[in-house]
């Protein structure tokens, strides 16, 4: 299972990874080149879509585990943990007209939903 990348994967600052930032901003970064925003250099956001990447055979074999090791408890763990590996698409858009889509993890939403709040 491929862990979430926080990448832009549409529009502008394509390829750019989003990074949490220190305090109340965040920021895109490639290589050596970095952009950063705070809440006032975005005028909307939405989140379009969140998916499980976590397959079927993955949820099994994690319950599977759990209770050959724990027992019920251990089935009931392994199978709430696979639903933890979630993708957010998440849209930006710039007030200087730019617009950006963003695939990131759960961290990085809950961050972002702080900052631009």
């Amino acid at each position: 299972m491929a862990k979430v990348k926080n990448k832009v994967i549409s529009g502008d600052y394509i390829g750019q990874s989003v990074v949490r930032g220190y305090g109340k901003g965040f920021y895109f970064l490639k290589r050596l080149s970095r952009t950063n925003f705070v809440k006032s250099d975005v005028s909307s956001y939405e989140l379009i879509d969140d998916i499980n990447k976590t397959s079927i055979w993955s949820t099994f074999i994690r319950g599977y585990v759990g209770h050959m090791v724990f027992g019920i408890p251990g089935l009931a763990t392994g199978v709430i943990s696979s639903f933890k590996n979630k993708e957010y698409l998440f849209s930006l858009n710039f007030k200087n007209g730019k617009k950006s889509l963003l695939s990131i993890d759960r961290k990085t939403y809950e961050y972002l939903l702080k900052v631009l709040f």
